[in-house]
């Protein structure tokens, strides 16, 4: 403090300049690390949670027209052959959908930052439904309606109904999972903007006195 005070104006000068000029290169260090975090933590929500929630939501909906296109294969075989033949071939347009999605979001559980163990076997269990079960029951909704048994078309459908409702119900645990996942990020993200606008705070004030 008394090698500061035995400066001359000009030294003291030179060293203000020096500590504010150094201030502010650490404030704006700051300030870039603080939005940089920001930018990445919000790409990564939106990569690994966002973008699930709408191949989930691709999956659900793909999955409730195979079954609405094989009712309606059962349910005009006799009355609109022409439309039942329609969604029948609407019926393998959107299985195609379906495995899109599925794929797509299969690649992004690997890819996640998230601890997706209980995902994955969210995933697992979807896969074996409905590339086991439910492909099986649409083999049997097919073959009925080639065939014109009206007994064995009512009980694959009554099938298809309740397995559908099976996958679906794991792409519900699916679609909250990930809500929470971005959640979390949110609160992360907020925490995150709060501290690093605290220490801007603190900086732009000593910068100040000095």
């Amino acid at each position: 403090m008394q090698a500061y005070k035995n400066l001359s104006l000009t030294k003291k000068l030179i060293l203000s300049m020096l500590i504010i000029t150094a201030l502010g290169v650490i404030i704006g260090a700051v300030g870039g690390n603080g939005m940089s975090r920001l930018n990445e933590e919000d790409e990564e929500m939106y990569l690994y949670n966002t973008l699930p929630m709408e191949y989930l939501a691709t999956m659900y909906d793909t999955l409730a027209s195979q079954r609405i296109c094989a009712n309606n294969m059962v349910i005009f075989r006799e009355a609109d052959p022409t439309f039942a033949q329609e969604e029948g071939e609407a019926l393998y347009e959107k299985e195609e959908l379906f495995d899109e999605a599925f794929q797509s979001y299969g690649e992004n559980i690997l890819a996640s930052t998230d601890d997706t163990t209980v995902e994955q076997g969210l995933y697992n269990e979807m896969k074996k439904l409905y590339y086991g079960e439910f492909a099986t029951i649409k083999a049997n909704v097919r073959s009925a309606v080639a065939s014109g048994d009206a007994q064995a078309m009512a009980d694959a459908i009554a099938a298809m109904d309740s397995m559908g409702s099976d996958v679906s119900g794991y792409m519900d645990e699916a679609f909250v999972l990930n809500g929470k996942f971005a959640s979390d990020k949110v609160a992360a993200n907020k925490d995150l903007y709060r501290n690093n606008t605290i220490t801007l705070t603190v900086l732009t004030a000593v910068s100040a006195i000095c």
